[in-house]
């Protein structure tokens, strides 16, 4: 018998899978300059959004209690790019990270970045379905690995860029 906690671990790890194969395409789409396979990759992309968004609907259809709101601020799941740039990196080197869901006192993130609890960063948000470039401020309050190499973690906002 499954629990519900079974099937939120399961349909987190589904969602996670898509999320990877919509930031895929969305890289390759930005190095490919042929239209007829951009085409392509835009119908592959919006199946995958259209998939991912299965997942949300399971994840809420079971009510996901480990998932009870504590915020402040509702989050909208929107996905983009986000270039992070540690405060304590001197170089100023940017990393690329992906957004999960976003509100307006923070972000959820993902990728191969390990960050540490209390880590100040600097965020360029850029969400895949709008242009313009969100630019915030803000300290990391979670960072879990989840799978080898790959991290999701929090970041709170201290301002508004």
């Amino acid at each position: 018998m499954f629990t519900d906690a079974d099937y939120e671990k399961y349909f987190d790890q589904i969602g996670r899978v898509e999320r990877k194969m919509i930031y895929g395409v969305y890289d390759l789409a930005e190095e490919i300059k042929d239209p007829a396979i951009l085409r392509s990759l835009q119908k592959i992309g919006d199946d995958e959004v259209r998939h991912y968004g299965y997942e949300l609907k399971m994840l809420k259809a079971i009510g996901a209690p480990g998932r009870s709101e504590k915020r402040c601020e509702s989050r909208e799941y929107c996905l983009g790019t986000i270039q992070l740039r540690r405060s304590q990196d001197p170089a100023g080197h940017a990393i690329k990270t992906y957004c999960v869901n976003l509100s307006k006192k923070g972000v959820c993130l993902e990728g191969a970045a390990d960050l540490s609890l209390g880590e100040m960063c600097e965020l360029a948000i850029r969400l895949f379905d709008k242009k313009e470039i969100i630019s915030h401020r803000g300290k990391v309050v979670w960072n879990k690995e989840v799978e080898p190499g790959f991290y999701i973690g929090g970041i709170f906002f201290e301002t508004i860029a």
